[in-house]
């Protein structure tokens, strides 16, 4: 692995962490670090894809009890992590937090040496048992 590879591989998975971190304990300024401010949230829903501005998804972690809080347990896995690009990559996680099973995957772009999530997208598996 080159040494700007690993230094990339290092800070996405300094990301990861953030993310991860960030979800669980509802600290919507860590995701706040590490969210391009113009990034947004997709998922199918009932009437087909859903997108949410990154501010409304931040305002709905604020006002939600953080999973850390209620003590909810945690179960993460990063799947994969892909770099197509020197400047773009593509996290894929699998998450089990309050008794639910999502899939996320975060798209990444590379800006003057900072890795920012430019959109995020999921899909709840299944409920799971609490």
């Amino acid at each position: 692995m080159s040494g700007q590879v690993h230094e990339d591989h290092s800070l996405l998975l300094e990301v990861w962490k953030d993310y991860s971190d960030g979800i669980y304990a509802g600290d919507v300024g860590k995701l706040e670090r590490i969210f391009h401010p113009s990034s947004s949230m997709f998922y199918n829903g009932d009437e087909g894809i859903v997108a949410v501005p990154i501010k409304e998804y931040l305002s709905m972690v604020a006002n939600r009890p953080a999973p850390e809080r209620t003590g909810a347990s945690r179960r993460e896995k990063l799947v994969s992590i892909a770099m197509p690009s020197p400047d773009n990559a593509v996290l894929t996680a699998t998450i089990l937090i309050s008794g639910k099973s999502f899939t996320d995957q975060l798209v990444l772009l590379k800006q003057s040496g900072r890795w920012l999530i430019v959109a995020k997208t999921y899909h709840l598996d299944s409920v799971a048992e609490a």
